[in-house]
């Protein structure tokens, strides 16, 4: 029974990837297939466990925590970023939503979710953004003021977060994230999506 409601869900996700057109490469119609139902359940189980708990219930449940990110508009918001244990490619991360000492949420980001398209929009905008300032940057893309600044506790730079939603379908990625050096001048870029989240949204835009 679950395989047969497993594959009905998994046709009419295939039908809705294909109503995107040309834009759905196969890596989209994968994710839309397999991984997003994946991850639905992956979060909904592990949110589930840690919701109310302090971060060192994250650090126990996830591992080693790759960083950890401070809101500057608000000191008593972090964000824990993990890597997913299983991924190869390195291409996923769970998001923790820290508020007051207590976990509220948790994503699963992934890195050029909408494969070609991402990849090569990333590989443009490396060459525009590489070196130069956040506003620099910011005309460079056409980018609207960032939807969140950040502060890696570890090292003091900053990460700001821009939504690029408005050039990229459903399925593809959502948010664009420069990450400074202590220069602030930028020195990595990513195209991210939102797989799976405990909150409506996700945890990026959220008040």
């Amino acid at each position: 029974m679950r395989i047969g409601w497993f594959f009905s869900l998994a046709l009419l996700s295939a039908v809705t990837v294909l109503g995107y057109g040309c834009r759905a490469h196969p890596s989209t119609i994968a994710m839309t297939l397999v991984g997003d139902v994946v991850s639905d359940v992956d979060v909904e189980l592990r949110y589930k466990k840690l919701a109310g708990a302090s971060p060192a219930a994250a650090d126990e449940m996830f591992g080693k925590r790759a960083v950890t990110f401070v809101d500057i508009n608000r000191t008593d918001r972090e964000l824990l970023l993990y890597r997913v244990p299983g991924d190869v490619l390195g291409t996923s991360r769970y998001l923790v939503e820290v508020r007051d000492g207590k976990i509220v949420a948790i994503d699963k980001k992934v890195k050029n979710k909408d494969g070609v398209e991402d990849i090569v929009k990333n590989v443009a905008w490396r060459g525009k953004f590489i070196a130069q300032d956040p506003r620099q940057c910011e005309r460079a893309g056409k980018l609207k003021p960032p939807v969140l600044v950040l502060r890696a506790k570890e090292t003091g730079n900053l990460v700001r977060i821009y939504d690029v939603a408005n050039w990229t379908h459903l399925g593809g990625a959502r948010y664009c994230v420069l990450r400074f050096d202590s220069a602030d001048l930028c020195e990595d870029i990513n195209l991210v999506g939102l797989a799976a989240s405990s909150k409506k949204g996700g945890a990026i835009k959220s008040p």
